[in-house]
């Protein structure tokens, strides 16, 4: 539906990405996002228009992330991104508000505007996990505490860097 890869391709662009970060001593980010209250949309506006959110987010997320980067669509409303060679708790955080800038961008679904919001768990490799498994329940524990806590923000495992702030703009 979205042309994104499934997670089967992901795990592997996972670790492949696992082995390059190895190899070349750097670390990268898994970003687990799961968009907020969809249930609501899909109850609201109907499937078909659910499909077409989700249709406009793999978009607007596949746009946003550099080419060496990976986003997937998992099932649902729930995408991955792997992003190669990251510079530290400061450049993720800025990805994050990124990625929760371009997800927050009004939608006109059914004749009506809708802001769709997301929570975002994110995590270091190799420093988090040295496999997919690992990895990806680092990524969704981290997501899941967003949830918790009340939504629309992203937690980054390790760092006390949580915000919800609309204010950065730019690309990545």
């Amino acid at each position: 539906m979205t042309g994104l890869p499934n997670r089967t391709l992901f795990n592997d662009r996972l670790e492949q990405a696992l082995l390059l970060s190895a190899r070349e001593n750097h670390s990268g980010i898994i970003a687990f996002i799961d968009l907020d209250n969809f249930k609501e949309i899909n109850d609201t506006y109907g499937h078909a228009a659910g499909d077409e959110l989700i249709k406009i987010i793999a978009g607007r997320l596949t746009l946003c992330v550099r080419g060496s980067d990976t986003v997937a669509r998992m099932n649902g409303d729930e995408f991955l991104i792997i992003f190669q060679k990251v510079a530290g708790d400061e450049h993720v955080t800025t990805l994050a508000q990124q990625l929760l800038n371009t997800i927050s961008k009004p939608v006109v679904l059914q004749g009506a505007q809708i802001t769709p919001l997301a929570s975002i768990g994110l995590c270091y490799f190799p420093e988090h996990g040295n496999s997919v498994d690992e990895l990806l329940r680092c990524a969704d524990n981290a997501m899941y505490k967003v949830k918790h806590e009340g939504r629309n923000s992203f937690h980054l495992v390790g760092s006390n860097k949580q915000t919800a702030d609309k204010d950065i703009e730019g690309d990545f």
